[in-house]
């Protein structure tokens, strides 16, 4: 499962194998949401075909004060499931996960 959805973990984690947690500092991200809705390329995964994306200051208050420290919350219930975890903290982390398993190169 991907994004922010904690109200429904405890469902999913009880049909889930593991869970393979990704996270990124907040700079990165909010980094990251000014270059896709700046740039808005048509190309970029997840696009839709004419979506013209904006800056919005709920999603940048998202972003750097409401999930700043949301790693560590997901961290936390992930532990507690006890279900087998890996966890990715940089982008190098996660290309060696792909490559120890054999996973075809990210976009």
């Amino acid at each position: 499962m991907e994004g922010n959805y904690t109200r429904l973990m405890p469902q999913r984690l009880a049909r889930a194998t593991g869970a393979i947690l990704i996270t990124s500092n907040h700079w990165l991200r909010f980094s990251r949401y000014l270059k896709r809705t700046l740039i808005n390329r048509s190309d970029r995964a997840g696009h839709l075909e004419g979506a013209k994306d904006s800056i919005k200051w709920e999603m940048i208050h998202w972003i750097l004060v409401k999930t700043r420290n949301s790693g560590v919350k997901y961290t936390k219930i992930l532990q507690e499931s006890e279900l087998p975890m890996v966890e990715c903290h940089t982008a190098e982390a996660l290309n060696s996960l792909y490559r120890v398993w054999d996973l075809p190169n990210r976009r």
